[in-house]
């Protein structure tokens, strides 16, 4: 089987299916340890998650550097009014993105899987061919695991996804408690994390996302880095005819926050079992997804209607009254279970 990605969502099938016997490719165009722009953030939720899939835990991540930094407090603006410092049930993590999607393609490579530095280039599903840069390979089945802008899903799906955010990033000055900023960005926020991040999202390409990042530039030490992130899911069909879509490829992130690293593994986990355990694994992926992925989504999305529109309409009084109230709630939804 081929795996275009070798992301946090194309490592963690890679792995899954290697362990299970089958022979994997995992190709990928970047040169590891690769950039990658991203806040850093890792829910609780996530760090259980990866605990279950691979067999180890928070101080393995330490150990390798790949998790910085750990709290439990985080401090909510809005529109510069501090909303107060907050305390989380369960810890929130700041990761290095490099050394984490190293990590997880290393323990890949660990169980069988064969890394090959390529760049795909062309899909025919009907031969079960993939060209690459460097050849084509033969597959049995194709996942694709190759980001926001995936070439298997345009190619095999021909699907284009509507639903676009836009996000800006520096390195910058590092908080001791991460910050979040609402209220500057239409449909979206900013934030200030203790690994020194400092960004802004607008979960549309409507937000005026520049205006916001502005505000927060006088901590930036380096230029910043612009991306395109999902929010939602708004890919109709995740598997057909032998070829998947995890993680961001199949658009998988939820609506309040873009968080898209819980959902790469936990996409790329059902997807295995799918695969290795089904005579039909392309509904049985389906039917997964609608029973452990679609909900939270919907959830999510539900409550990014309350968090964002409704700061267009009430006045600030009552906005920052509600928010505060609400932190606590929302950092349970997202962070904890």
């Amino acid at each position: 089987m081929l795996v275009v990605g070798s992301g946090p969502a194309g490592a963690t099938i890679a792995f899954l299916l290697s362990r299970a016997g089958f022979d994997v490719f995992l190709v990928d165009k970047a040169v590891f340890p690769r950039s990658k722009p991203c806040g850093g953030l890792l829910t609780y939720k996530t760090l259980k998650l990866v605990e279950r899939i691979f067999g180890f835990g928070l101080s393995e991540l330490v150990i390798s550097g790949v998790v910085e930094r750990s709290t439990v407090r985080f401090q909510v603006f809005f529109k510069g009014y501090p909303l107060g410092l907050f305390h989380s049930e369960c810890p929130f993590f700041f990761v290095d993105r490099s050394r984490y999607d190293d990590f997880f393609r290393l323990r890949a490579i660990d169980v069988g899987a064969r890394f090959l530095g390529a760049a795909l280039r062309r899909v025919d599903n009907n031969r079960h061919m993939a060209s690459t840069t460097l050849g084509c390979i033969k597959y049995g089945v194709l996942v694709g695991a190759d980001g926001i802008g995936s070439i298997v899903r345009k190619q095999v799906f021909g699907e284009k996804p509507y639903k676009y955010g836009v996000c800006l990033e520096c390195k910058g000055k590092s908080f001791s408690v991460p910050a979040l900023f609402l209220g500057d960005v239409p449909r979206g926020y900013s934030w200030a994390f203790p690994n020194g991040s400092v960004g802004s999202i607008a979960m549309n390409r409507g937000g005026n996302v520049v205006s916001a990042f502005n505000r927060l530039s006088g901590l930036c030490f380096s230029r910043p880095k612009g991306w395109s992130v999902s929010f939602g899911s708004t890919v109709k069909r995740h598997a057909v005819d032998s070829v998947f879509l995890v993680g961001d490829a199949g658009f998988f992130s939820d609506g309040l926050v873009a968080e898209g690293i819980y959902y790469a593994h936990r996409t790329a986990e059902l997807a295995a079992m799918a695969i290795a355990d089904s005579r039909e694994p392309e509904s049985v992926y389906e039917r997964y997804l609608r029973k452990e992925v679609y909900p939270r989504i919907r959830l999510l999305k539900g409550i990014s209607m309350f968090v964002y529109e409704f700061q267009l309409f009430f006045p600030l009084s009552v906005k920052v009254k509600l928010l505060g109230n609400f932190s606590d709630i929302l950092t349970r939804i997202v962070g904890c279970v």
